[in-house]
């Protein structure tokens, strides 16, 4: 078992939940944005605190004690093939899209992300806006961009904390101001902007969109309303990649949680404290995020939870 250190992203759209909801430690940092918590990606590689291999990236970590512990995509791959953020939106992202698999082969850099969100917290009023609320055309999305009109074609969905959303990629997109999220995704930092506001960047510059690209990738079909919980298709996310299992721990005492199916287990601690114990315990508490080369982890504590296995 290693505790992970995260990599802190800071954007004109974040706020203070990650220091202030889940009492992270974010280095002085005024706003934070995302911190990704799991990440074998180049842009942001989480690190190890402490014991023998601390002070690594995780990309080291595995490289030193064999990627085969992390399954059969990272025995092959040398990565991981996701990541975990949390994201705090004190403003509205940009309505955006991720490219599919398909599309990212033949024209991007990085890789297609499909990848789902559990509400943690979220403002009276909050919202997201998740996929057209009408089959729509090219021309016709093209047309709203200009206008500035293109929230009109979207589903506006209110949001409550432990809410579950899946979004395939080429779905259009956005997470609203107020939302506090935990973010599963396929390792990719693929976004392609479509609308942001006309909004300025710390050097007084609009920040740039990806009009052709993300026109290109977008599914234009309506999409209906998602279920609140989505545990079966979160599992398939990956497709060929391999499975997730996606679970909520929330108890007080003692519990064994075991998935035979998976032989890297990550555990994020959202509220209380406690201990995880795989043959040496560790102490956990909220922040606080572990992955675990093995199939069951022991929890002992009063806490609240996240256990991802793939």
């Amino acid at each position: 078992m290693i505790k992970l250190e995260p990599v802190y992203k800071t954007s004109l759209w974040g706020g203070t939940k990650i220091r202030d909801v889940l009492h992270k430690d974010t280095a002085g940092l005024e706003t934070i944005a995302e911190s990704w918590e799991l990440s074998t990606h180049p842009n942001g590689r989480s690190l190890i605190s402490g014991g023998e291999f601390g002070g690594m990236t995780l990309s080291e970590y595995f490289g030193a004690v064999g990627w085969e512990q992390a399954g059969d995509y990272a025995a092959r791959h040398h990565d991981l093939p996701i990541m975990i953020k949390y994201i705090d939106a004190h403003e509205n992202l940009s309505i955006q899209v991720h490219p599919t698999e398909q599309y990212a082969q033949f024209h991007g850099s990085d890789a297609g992300k499909n990848e789902f969100w559990y509400v943690l917290d979220a403002d009276e009023g909050a919202f997201l806006y998740l996929g057209f609320c009408r089959n729509v055309t090219r021309a016709e999305v093209r047309e709203a961009i200009a206008h500035k009109t293109i929230e009109q074609l979207l589903n506006k969905i209110p949001v409550k904390k432990g809410e579950i959303y899946y979004v395939p990629a080429g779905t259009v997109h956005a997470i609203g101001a107020g939302c506090l999220i935990c973010e599963l995704q396929q390792t990719s930092d693929a976004t392609y902007r479509l609308y942001d506001y006309d909004r300025i960047d710390k050097d007084g510059k609009p920040r740039p969109l990806h009009l052709e690209d993300g026109l290109a990738t977008l599914d234009y079909r309506q999409l209906l309303l998602p279920q609140k919980k989505q545990h079966s298709r979160i599992r398939n996310m990956l497709g060929e990649m391999g499975k997730l299992t996606f679970s909520e721990y929330n108890a007080e005492g003692e519990a064994v949680f075991f998935s035979p199916e998976t032989k890297l287990l990550t555990v994020l601690v959202l509220e209380g404290s406690g201990s995880l114990d795989d043959g040496e315990r560790v102490q956990a508490k909220q922040g606080d995020t572990f992955v675990i080369t093995a199939h069951s982890v022991k929890l002992n504590g009063k806490f609240r939870a996240l256990i991802i296995g793939i």
